[in-house]
């Protein structure tokens, strides 16, 4: 389990052609991505997520809150 998925197959179609920024809270540690065709999950702190995801092709935005959470 990730703490965020922007693969297109979860989030419906690829953020990166529509130049839609990824929201990437201080507290998440993993994440899901498309690398050129090739599923990966990165795991760090966010500011290392957000290195990983932007090398993808993907922008990003940290923000302090915390991730959402299902209860």
């Amino acid at each position: 389990m990730v703490d965020l998925s922007v693969l297109p197959i979860d989030v419906g179609f690829d953020l990166r052609l529509h130049k839609i920024a990824v929201t990437v809270a201080a507290d998440m540690r993993s994440a899901a991505y498309d690398d050129s065709g090739v599923e990966r999950i990165v795991r760090g702190t966010a500011e290392e997520i957000i290195t990983t995801l932007t090398s993808a092709g993907y922008e990003c935005v940290l923000v302090a809150g915390r991730k959402s959470r299902i209860d």
